[in-house]
Order: C-alpha cells, then structure tokens, then sequence
C-alpha cells in the first residue's frame, strides 16, 4: 500500500464497522424468500452437493490405510514411542471406547522423529452429522456416506519427513485418523432410517481423539518426548475438516503437554464459516456440548446458537501471544463452499430458522468469492477482539479442485500471488517457506516477524469490508482486506511497529 501511495491504517485508529451485518441481512437480498427456498431444495441440492461430493470423494481416494502395528487396547500407556523405528510410519489401533461411526476400529499412525518435535495431523474426511450426510439421501450422493468412514492417513506435505524441504521433517507426527464424521467432538450412538431400514451412527470423535493426546501425555511421562516447556516444540495442523478439529482441540492439547514455548497452529481450509444456526443441527446428533469447558461456550452450545467463530474466540482467550497461530486457504476455495451450503441445504430441510443465503451466482452456480467475502468477516471479528494470528491466502483465480494444502504436493509450490502476477510480494511467496519463517520464529524476538501473505498488494486491490465488491468488480475475490493484511506475528509482539509500516512489509522479513 505505500509503494502505491496509500497509507496504512493503525489498528483501533477509527471506529470499527459494524461487523454483526451479514450478507443475509443486507438490504438489497439477493434472492427473495421463495426463490431462496427454490433454489435451496433445487440447486442447492442437486449440482453443488454433486460438486461437493465429487471433490470430498478425489480426496479420501488419496488416503491409504494401513493394518495396525500396535495395540492400545484402550490403555495409552502401551505403544511406547520409543519402540518404534525412526522414520517409519507405526499404526496404533486404540480400541477402549474409541471407534468409528459405524463401528471400525479407530487408530492413528505415528511416525517417531525427534523428542523434541511433535507435530499433531488432524485429517479433513468430511463431515455425517444428521441422515443426509450419514447415509447420502440424496440421488445426487447415492447413499454414500459424506464422511470417511475408517482410518485413512496422509503422506504429503508437512507429513513427508522424506522432502528435505518440509520445515517439520524432523518431527515426531502423530496423525489422528479422523473416521468419526463429527467434527473430532461427538460422543453419542445415533440411529437413522434409511431406505433398508435403521441404521446406527456411533459419534467417538472426543474419545478418538482424547485417547491420542493421552497417548502423547503417556510419552511424556516415559521421556520419549520432552516434557520441558522450554524444550518441546509443538505444532497443531488440521485441515478442513481437520481445521475445525484444531480449532476445538487446540487449548486442551497445549494444555496437557505443559504448555511448550514454541507452539505452531495451522489451521488448514477449514475456517468454519457455517449457517447460522447449523449447531442446530448438528447437537441432537452427535452431543458435542459436553466437549465445551468454558462455560459461555456450553451454553451457547446449549441453546443452539453457537458458532464456529465463538470457539475460536474461546481458544485465542486461554492460548498465551506467543503461540503462532496460523490460517491457510485458497481465496475461491470451491469444498468450503460446498461445505457451507451443503450444510446450509440441510438445515433448511430440517426446518431449523436461519437467515443464511447460499453460496450462488445470480445464475445459480457455486459461488466461491463470497466465501471469500465471509471468511475475511470472520478474520475481522478474531481482529477485533484482539487475536493474534496470520494468515496466507493462495490466489490461483478458482482454478484449482484440491482445496486443502498442508498434506498435499501443493505445500511445496502454492503461493499467494495470482497467475502472471508480476508485482512484488515480498521475499517469501511459496506457502512452505512461510511456513518455515513461521516455525523458526521466536515471537519475543524484536528483529523478526511474519505477517499475512496476500497479493496482489496494490491501493486498488486493499479493501476495508463491508460492503463487498460487487459481482462485476475485478477485485471479487481476488482483493486483501486491509486489517488482515496488517496482521504479523513476533516482532517482539509490537503491534505498533508492525502497522506504521504497513501492508508493503507483507514477506520482507520472512527470507
């Protein structure tokens, strides 16, 4: 923004937006009532969920499972790391209470690096949180589950400890083998109707993963992983699906490992920009609210009004200014598109009130920029509350159909800039050295930081939202919204200094 002219405004220096109003109750609806509910029960639920099925289908292909090597047998104590060959991905089958949803063995591969080093996977595998998504009622999915429904683990990116490029190759990576279509929270044995008959849906998300950072608490206690603060390196990924699981999980996993110096969070495609009123749906099928500690959190989860936004909040609030707390997303990312109307559709059909329009086009196609436009709204909220985080946004125009990025070969080559961009982005413009940059830094250094990647970074193309460009503005979708943008980390957590050099500094410290 200085290159170009523009100055960048200091964070708190004028009166916030008011960021309560949604694209639903704008006043200038796009669609009125009847064409909503048209377009919901039609559209909607008919070539977006296709879409949708057919990208969360390209990635669980990618999976593999492997037969388990050990055996908890409901006991973390057992399957010492220490046992386990370096380098050599080991699959533990846990057994105790833990499961899938519909009653395969859980388990999780870990692949033995350094003591030091730990880093926690947590998989994307879609979600089955009510009928539809369980069982595929809908011609268009044909009966297949929305979700994963056995342990499948991945190889790529942050996970490939053979790439000498991969900043965490060195680590000790625990990848949590996600098969119980709940988010990582439910705790409940559901049954649904489906066309043969009844069917049982057992949610063991909180036990699966519970079980697993009993597992790393257990390590600790043995010493096969440091238990010094000081010491121990820490690094949660999730992505999508996987996302939201770091960000439920995130506080008690800090938590239980003694709260390390040096914590990494890298939440993947997985923001959580859900309907209003999706918990709704969600909370008389898999019981999440028991997994909630704050009592603020489990109320809202409660009354049915809890969002994705509020738990993250809620995590920012215990987690100390030196955790180095991360988003990555591809700008027009079409499976969190579908995600959200996927959902949206099913809320709907279920009768539960929202407000909520979906993701379309005025000609009814998915429509990927406005959840760009919602994501950067709720980055604005975490903004203004006070969160530290950074954030790195891969423009590929909408081109591309894989959405998530750290367990992909996409790690090592995606970048913030657009095609043909010829601007200056800064040092670092790949998401792996940024990522890199981001797990080397010291947050209480005053000589070094990392700020948000977004680009191109021209006056033209920083914008403040609300409003949001309009359908035929070239910046749809392609913008940086000017608060996010300011956003760095470290620097000796000097917020002033980071601002008054404004958005141009974005990578310069980086290399």
């Amino acid at each position: 923004a200085a290159k170009a002219g523009a100055a960048a405004p200091r964070r708190g220096a004028r009166p916030r937006l008011d960021r309560t109003r949604t694209r639903a109750q704008a006043p200038a609806q796009r669609y009125a009532e009847t064409a909503k509910m048209m377009l919901l029960r039609t559209t909607l639920l008919t070539a977006f969920l296709a879409a949708a099925a057919s990208a969360a289908q390209q990635v669980r292909q990618a999976r593999r499972r492997l037969t388990a090597d050990c055996y908890l047998n409901g006991d973390p104590n057992a399957c010492r790391l220490s046992s386990f060959a370096k380098g050599v991905p080991q699959v533990i089958e846990a057994g105790g209470d833990t499961g899938c949803i519909f009653g395969d063995a859980f388990q999780f591969q870990v692949t033995r690096g350094s003591s030091k080093k730990v880093l926690v996977y947590f998989e994307e595998n879609g979600a089955c949180i009510d009928a539809v998504t369980t069982l595929g009622l809908l011609p268009e999915l044909g009966g297949a589950p929305q979700c994963t429904t056995t342990p499948t683990f991945s190889d790529g990116g942050v996970l490939d400890v053979s790439d000498n490029r991969n900043p965490f190759k060195k680590y000790t990576i625990v990848d949590v083998g996600y098969c119980s279509g709940d988010l990582y929270i439910g705790d409940k044995n559901t049954t649904y109707v489906g066309p043969g008959g009844p069917v049982d849906a057992s949610y063991r998300g909180k036990a699966n993963t519970q079980i697993v950072l009993d597992w790393l608490v257990a390590q600790q206690a043995y010493g096969d992983i440091e238990d010094d603060d000081d010491d121990l390196k820490l690094a949660l990924v999730g992505e999508n699906f996987g996302g939201i699981g770091v960000q439920n999980w995130g506080v008690k996993f800090v938590s239980a490992l003694g709260h390390p110096e040096d914590v990494t969070i890298i939440v993947d495609s997985g923001f959580g920009v859900f309907p209003e009123n999706a918990i709704q749906l969600i909370e008389p099928n898999i019981n999440p609210c028991p997994f909630f500690d704050t009592p603020m959190v489990a109320a809202k989860c409660s009354a049915g009004t809890l969002t994705q936004a509020d738990v993250t909040l809620d995590q920012f609030s215990h987690l100390d200014h030196s955790v180095k707390y991360t988003f990555a997303s591809i700008k027009q990312d079409f499976l969190q598109t579908g995600t959200y109307n996927l959902i949206l559709g099913v809320v709907v059909a279920a009768g539960i009130p929202t407000t909520s329009l979906p993701f379309l086009d005025g000609g009814g196609q998915p429509d990927a920029t406005q959840f760009y436009d919602e994501a950067n709204l709720l980055l604005q909220g975490y903004i203004d509350a006070g969160a530290d985080f950074i954030a790195f946004w891969v423009d590929d125009g909408g081109a591309s159909a894989v959405s998530t990025l750290t367990d992909e070969a996409r790690f090592f080559d995606a970048v913030s800039s657009s095609p043909g961009f010829s601007g200056d982005t800064g040092e670092v413009d790949t998401l792996f050295c940024w990522v890199k940059a981001v797990r080397k830094l010291d947050t209480d250094d005053d000589d070094n930081e990392v700020c948000t990647q977004c680009a191109p970074q021209t006056a033209a193309n920083i914008l403040d939202i609300p409003p949001f460009p309009a359908a035929a503005d070239p910046r749809r979708g392609e913008y940086c919204e000017v608060d996010v943008l300011a956003q760095c980390i470290g620097g000796g957590d000097d917020d002033d200094e980071a601002v008054e050099e404004g958005p141009t500094r974005r990578g310069a410290r980086q290399g």
